[in-house]
């Protein structure tokens, strides 16, 4: 929480957590100095299941943004390989 209260860069996230196998979750700002037009506690957490669903235990990510309204930012680490997609079968 060095950014708290934008004190290093207003532009950067206040608070980012980092997690067991490195992928930075940069949360925003917190709930005491959230502005005019931030996403909510809930919905910066419904961003972060959707990512979840994507990347279980956010393996291959090196980078997620959760406080954007109606997308996340998510950067994959280098070393990941997406599966293939599955071929569709047209009938």
């Amino acid at each position: 929480m060095a950014n708290f209260g934008g004190r290093q860069d207003p532009r950067r996230s206040e608070m980012s957590l980092v997690t067991s196998n490195g992928c930075v979750v940069a949360w925003g700002r917190t709930s005491t100095t959230s502005k005019f037009g931030d996403l909510s506690t809930e919905e910066k957490l419904e961003n972060l299941r959707e990512v979840l669903a994507v990347y279980p235990d956010l393996n291959g990510v090196k980078r997620v943004t959760l406080y954007f309204r109606g997308s996340r930012s998510v950067e994959p680490t280098d070393s990941y390989v997406a599966a293939p997609p599955r071929p569709v079968r047209v009938r």
